[in-house]
């Protein structure tokens, strides 16, 4: 066997001794690090829902977050699954420095990206078996939906859940019509909750991706 030089070796270890430990990561912030114009799918348009926001009269705003909470889920850990444009609303007025939104739209299909980076809890129920099915009432108006996991996996993604959300009875039509479908999935990501809503899936895989990939490699 060819013995291998003291030289050879202290040049190695030389070397590795002069890497420089990788730079800290800055933190997540849910305004620098959501998905912009530049990230829309093909055919898809951007709009900031934070920036729409600003622009809308505040006491508008107050009514529509106010009448969003008329809304009640059965069971309760299960409303997430069934988004709306007011959930949106809604967190962003509570929460303007910790929640960003983001919506990327083509024709009649639509897809909602937001961060947060207020952990504490995570959109979706810890076992998606408990919202097989479940109902929301609005103000005595009732929708029921039926939830499929979906298999997902991103890497840097913790956590990472997907589903698809049925309507099975709309009481409200513009809830959509029964067997229409949305799809959606959540993950934390450095601390950050990552969470993409779509009509698509296919949309809602690309988007989940590169709002994963755009946090972690930040």
């Amino acid at each position: 066997m060819k013995k291998i030089s003291f030289i050879l070796i202290a040049a190695l270890l030389s070397g590795c001794s002069q890497q420089e430990p990788a730079a800290p990561k800055p933190p997540v912030s849910a305004h620098d690090h959501i998905l912009a114009a530049e990230d829309a799918p093909e055919g898809y348009e951007y709009s900031n829902i934070n920036e729409l926001m600003s622009t809308e009269d505040q006491a508008l705003t107050e009514d529509l977050v106010s009448s969003d909470s008329e809304k009640t889920t059965t069971p309760e850990q299960c409303a997430p699954l069934a988004t709306s444009a007011m959930d949106f609303i809604a967190k962003i007025y509570k929460n303007p420095d910790t929640f960003s939104a983001a919506d990327f739209s083509a024709g009649d299909v639509n897809a909602t990206v937001s961060l947060s980076t207020n952990p504490e809890t995570l959109p979706f129920p810890a076992d998606l078996a408990e919202c097989a099915s479940f109902s929301n009432d609005v103000s005595g108006i009732v929708s029921d939906y039926s939830t499929t996991p979906l298999d997902m996996q991103i890497e840097g993604a913790e956590n990472l859940q997907a589903a698809k959300v049925t309507i099975e009875s709309a009481g409200n039509p513009l809830v959509g019509e029964p067997g229409e479908s949305e799809f959606v999935a959540h993950a934390l990501v450095d601390g950050a909750v990552v969470s993409v809503s779509s009509h698509d899936e296919q949309a809602l895989r690309q988007l989940m991706e590169k709002q994963v990939n755009k946090v972690a490699n930040r």
